[in-house]
């Protein structure tokens, strides 16, 4: 199994996923403390040729995609694609009706903050505006290019997975990664 996973690229999208494993391998009760769950977590990880962490908040969201209007030059390359095209609309329409839905939550989360003690409902009401805003642009985006967008992260991944032959090794940055067992966070 290890060697298999030597000859593997993996790719963590978004730190929420490490966060997730963490919560299976706690369910799993194999592993109880922290420190031997994380040791576990950045194991696997080095188990593999390499691993790609693509962090959401960088790669992915309303001002950070690939369109008509922020690649003009090479937008007509990929829409020459038409399969690429169909997959684009359709992840799109997925990511429409997500959005769709949370934003549909805003009533229930504003009427439970409202319950909050005067500092904390602030707090929370500010958090929830802010999330509602980013959402509605996300949806704004989307609709403005009739669903043909792509987020930064999605042509990275599919770069990297795709590099039989290493072209991108001059391109990639390799670190060394550790465990802050408190924070429970890799770096």
């Amino acid at each position: 199994q290890k060697s298999e996973l030597a000859n593997t690229t993996a790719v963590l999208y978004a730190s929420h996923n490490w966060n997730k494993m963490r919560v299976y391998m706690m369910a799993d009760k194999l592993l109880t403390d922290d420190k031997s769950i994380a040791t576990r977590q950045l194991d696997f990880l080095n188990s593999f040729r390499m691993c790609l962490w693509v962090e959401r908040s960088v790669a992915i969201g309303r001002d950070k995609t690939l369109s008509s209007f922020t690649a003009a030059s090479i937008w007509p390359v990929i829409e020459e694609d038409k399969s690429l095209c169909t997959l684009m609309v359709a992840c799109n329409k997925i990511r429409l009706a997500e959005l769709s839905s949370k934003i549909g939550q805003f009533e229930g989360e504003t009427a439970k903050a409202l319950e909050l003690h005067s500092l904390e409902a602030q707090r929370t009401m500010e958090s929830n505006i802010s999330k509602l805003e980013k959402r509605v642009a996300m949806v704004k985006g989307i609709a403005a290019t009739n669903g043909k967008q792509i987020p930064f992260a999605s042509p990275l991944v599919a770069a990297v997975l795709l590099d039989d032959y290493g072209k991108l090794a001059t391109h990639v940055q390799p670190i060394n990664m550790e465990i802050d067992i408190v924070d429970k966070q890799a770096r």
